[in-house]
C-alpha cells in the first residue's frame, strides 16, 4: 500500500513543541518525516478554536499529541484539563465529518484508550478511525508510515 496516495491533501498537527526547535522533542522527528515525504502541514500549538476546527472536514488526517502543555511523567493523569479538552476537541471533529485522529503520545496507549472508551469515542472490538501510538515507536527511517499502514491493515 502506497501511503503518500493515501494520505492526499492537508494534514494537521497540534502539539504544545511543535516550534519548540531547541528541546528537539520527538515531534520534530515526525514533522520532519511528513514535510519529507511532501505532506503539506497545519500546525498549531493548542487545540484550535472552533471555528477552525469547523473547517477541519477535508484534512487528511490530524495528528494530536494527547499531552498539551502537561509535562510526561510515565503515567497516566486522572480528569484533567488536557484530558477533557482532547475529549471534547475529538467530538467536535466526528461532527465534522470522517477525519483519521492519530494520537501520539509518551504516555503508555492503554490509558489514552481507556479514556476515549469511557467518553464513547473508541471501541475495541470494532475498527476504530484513531490510531494511538508512543511517539518512542515512531522515530527512525520510515517508522511512522510502518506503523499507520499496519494499523490501516
Amino acid at each position: 500500500m502506497d501511503m503518500k496516495k493515501l494520505f492526499k491533501g492537508v494534514a494537521v498537527v497540534i502539539d504544545d513543541q511543535i516550534n519548540d526547535t531547541e528541546n528537539n522533542d520527538k515531534i520534530t522527528s515526525i514533522i520532519k518525516n511528513l514535510e519529507d515525504n511532501n505532506i503539506p502541514l497545519l500546525k498549531y500549538d493548542n487545540i484550535p478554536d472552533d471555528e477552525i476546527i469547523l473547517n477541519f472536514n477535508n484534512v487528511s488526517f490530524i495528528l494530536l499529541d494527547w499531552e498539551l502543555f502537561v509535562k510526561p511523567t510515565g503515567s497516566y493523569f486522572d480528569e484533567t484539563p488536557f484530558i477533557k479538552n482532547n475529549i471534547e476537541f475529538i467530538s467536535k471533529i466526528n461532527e465534522t465529518g470522517f477525519t483519521p485522529i492519530f494520537i501520539f503520545s509518551h504516555l503508555d496507549p492503554n490509558g489514552i484508550i481507556e479514556k476515549l472508551e469511557e467518553n464513547g469515542l473508541y471501541d475495541r472490538s470494532k475498527n476504530n478511525y484513531i490510531f494511538i501510538k508512543k511517539k518512542d515507536d515512531l522515530i527512525g527511517d520510515g517508522k511512522l508510515f510502518s506503523e499507520i499502514e499496519k494499523w490501516l491493515k
